[in-house]
C-alpha cells in the first residue's frame, strides 16, 4: 500500500526521497527505482546516518563521526568505545519513551545542528533515568514470564501491561538476549491489535516473523519487517493472548528445534 502510494504521487509530479537501510524494504524499493521523480539511498548497513553517510557526504567531521557510530549502537551494532556505547544507550532508551515529544525531538536537533553534546543536558538525563528504571522492571517481567522453547524465549504481555511500558520494548528485547544469551519472541496486545517483537542470534528474525504471519494470519493483512537479527510484526488480534502464545511456540519449534538439536 505504501509503495502504490508513493508511486501516485510521483507520478503527480512530487518529488520524493527516501532513505532506508533495513534489509526487508529491498524488493519494494525496487519497484520505485524506474519512477523519475523519486531518489532512493538505500544500502544494507547498519543504520540510516551509515546510508547517509556513504551516499551524499564525502567527508565527516569527528562530531559526525560520532553520531553515525551511535546510530550504528543504536540498531544493534557494535563499536569499541565506551563513550559510544553509553551515548547510544541513552539516546535509544530516550527516544523509546518519548517519541512523540515534538518539542523535545526540535530541541535535540537543533543541539545536533550547533554541535552540541544534547546527551549531557538536564532534560535529558531527567528522561533517561526515568526510561532505565522503567527498562528494569521490564527485564525482571521478561524474565519472569518467559517460556524456552529449544534456545528461544517466548514471552507474553496484556494490553495493560503494555500500556506501562510502551516504547520499550524494542530495546528490552535486544538486552535481553543480550543478558540472557537466548533469542526472543516478545508478544504484546495492544488495544485490537499484536506485536511481536523478534531478535534472533541465528540471524532468523525476519523468516520467524513471515512464519508467524502465516500462521496467525491466513490472509497475510498483517505486516513485518526489519533486519536478520531484530524484526517485528504487526496484526489485527483475531485470537487470544495464550493461543498467539502457543502458535508462536509451534513456530520457533518448528524452524529452530531441529536445528538447535543438531547443533548439540
Amino acid at each position: 500500500d505504501d509503495v502504490d502510494e508513493i508511486a501516485r504521487l510521483a507520478r503527480k509530479g512530487l518529488s520524493i526521497v527516501i532513505v532506508d537501510h533495513h534489509q526487508s524494504s529491498e524488493k519494494a524499493l525496487e519497484k520505485l527505482r524506474e519512477l523519475n521523480k523519486i531518489k532512493i539511498f538505500w544500502a544494507a548497513t547498519q543504520s540510516t546516518p551509515q546510508v547517509l553517510a556513504l551516499a551524499l557526504l564525502s567527508s565527516l567531521n569527528s562530531y559526525e563521526q560520532l553520531l553515525v557510530s551511535v546510530a550504528n549502537v543504536c540498531e544493534g551494532g557494535g563499536s569499541p568505545s565506551t563513550a559510544v556505547k553509553e551515548i547510544a544507550d541513552k539516546v535509544k532508551l530516550v527516544l523509546a519513551i518519548e517519541p512523540t515529544n515534538t518539542e523535545f525531538i526540535i530541541k535535540t536537533v537543533e543541539s545536533v545542528i550547533k554541535g552540541e553534546e544534547f546527551w549531557n543536558t538536564q532534560l535529558f538525563n531527567d528522561i533517561y533515568w526515568k526510561a532505565k528504571w522503567l527498562l528494569n522492571m521490564l527485564l525482571k517481567k521478561m524474565k519472569g514470564k518467559a517460556k524456552t522453547v529449544c534456545n528461544w524465549d517466548v514471552i507474553s504481555f496484556s494490553s495493560i501491561e503494555s500500556m506501562i511500558f510502551a516504547g520499550l520494548f524494542g530495546v528490552a528485547a535486544t538486552e535481553y538476549m543480550r543478558k540472557v544469551g537466548r533469542s526472543v519472541a516478545v508478544i504484546r496486545e495492544e488495544e485490537d491489535k499484536v506485536v511481536v517483537t523478534v531478535r534472533s542470534a541465528e540471524k532468523k528474525a525476519l523468516e520467524i516473523c513471515r512464519a508467524i504471519i502465516s500462521k496467525l494470519d491466513p490472509k497475510h493483512k498483517g505486516v513485518f519487517g526489519g533486519h536478520r537479527e531484530a524484526a517485528s510484526l504487526t496484526i489485527k488480534k483475531v485470537f487470544d493472548l495464550p493461543e498467539i502464545e502457543r502458535i508462536v511456540a509451534e513456530v520457533v519449534s518448528a524452524d529452530m528445534c531441529a536445528k538447535h538439536e543438531h547443533m548439540h
